[in-house]
């Protein structure tokens, strides 16, 4: 079996450290006083193990070596020395043939100086597809890693524009309306809008889209922005311009969040009514879910304890944004943050300003 990190060398180490450590609560005077990790070993390589792994792993080596000839000379000239290069390269020699011949050895040393591995992070996922003709771009279930729902749920955003025809879609919304009315709904009554001009180009659509520096620290782009123009067929993109989706996680393992976005651009403030009750009927699945006001008009849901949506109306654009854990702990908190962020951006974009709103 061979391992990334040189075992023998930081069986060395090892021993060089205990040898120290020994010297030095014994009040010795010598070299065994100073502590070696930088002359040919592999602390660096494999981190410095805690004082008792320490000591363990040169108990191991001091009585495998017990019956190696001149196992137990290496050893001392180790111990007595750890900065002696020349000692050092006599004992990593001995415990490179022991670990060679014996697996068993090599395992039980490894189990305690190899640091574990990191956890690996998501596989990059495929990009997520444009309008195309696709009926449905709903995730399947809880599967498929952290990357690949983050990717499946940018697409999300696509696919509700364009599954159901609009009357039918107006129909559902005044239902939901009249549900908000007695005390269901959490999303906001509609505002007056500050100011609302349709985005036609796609440059400044995918400005709204976060940049990495806008997201939360850890968090790393899933997949990069797009921006098609709708293709549905009939009415399925009346008055919808373009639209933008991207996705993001946090990489680093600490969370195992991640976030997907999406835009609706439409050509008038009616358009984006419109779209926004449509896309916000069409969420079947998942409860209300408590969310501050935002922009003209706002809701959220809960789709599982993994999983929250929101959706946001500003002025003539219509956002998305789905966050999302790793189990069942997705983040409110985030959730409402990642759209408080994205309404800003929205309106900053309609403002005629480049679009600069970051996760507080």
């Amino acid at each position: 079996m061979t391992y990334e990190v040189d075992l023998a060398a930081a069986a060395v180490d090892a021993v060089a450290r205990a040898g120290a450590m020994a010297a030095t609560a014994s009040g010795a005077a010598g070299p065994a006083t100073t502590t070696a990790t930088a002359t040919g070993g592999a602390a660096g390589a494999a981190g410095p193990a805690g004082p008792d792994v320490t000591v363990t792993a040169a108990e191991l080596v001091r009585g495998r070596l017990g019956g190696v000839p001149e196992g137990p000379e290496a050893v001392a000239a180790v111990e007595w020395a750890p900065e002696d290069v020349q000692a050092r390269s006599r004992l990593r020699d001995k415990v490179s043939a022991v670990l060679e011949a014996e697996p068993e050895f090599a395992a039980r040393l490894a189990e305690l100086l190899v640091p574990p591995a990191p956890p690996l992070p998501p596989e990059p996922p495929e990009p997520p597809a444009g309008f195309g003709d696709r009926p449905d771009i709903r995730p399947a279930g809880r599967g498929g890693g952290l990357a690949g729902a983050a990717t499946a749920l940018a697409g999300r955003a696509l696919g509700r524009i364009r599954r159901r025809e609009p009357v039918a879609l107006l129909g559902l919304a005044a239902v939901v309306v009249l549900l908000g009315l007695a005390g269901y709904g959490v999303f906001s009554m509609m505002t007056a809008d500050p100011k609302a001009i349709a985005l036609k180009e796609f440059k400044t659509v995918e400005s709204v889209l976060p940049e990495s520096d806008a997201m939360p620290a850890d968090w790393k782009t899933v997949s990069a922005p797009q921006v098609n123009t709708c293709r549905g067929a009939g009415d399925r993109c009346k008055g919808v311009l373009s639209v933008a989706v991207s996705s993001y996680a946090d990489l680093s393992g600490k969370t195992g969040q991640s976030a997907a976005f999406g835009i609706a651009a439409c050509a008038s403030v009616t358009d984006a009514r419109r779209v926004y009750a449509e896309m916000t009927a069409d969420e079947t699945r998942g409860g209300p879910l408590s969310l501050p006001s935002l922009g003209q008009q706002s809701r959220a849901f809960e789709i599982s304890k993994g999983e929250g949506h929101a959706y946001v109306r500003v002025g003539t654009l219509v956002v998305y944004v789905s966050e999302q854990g790793s189990r069942d702990d997705y983040k409110p908190a985030v959730l409402t943050s990642l759209a408080r962020m994205m309404a800003e951006r929205a309106q900053q974009a309609q403002d005629g300003k480049t679009p600069s709103a970051k996760v507080e």
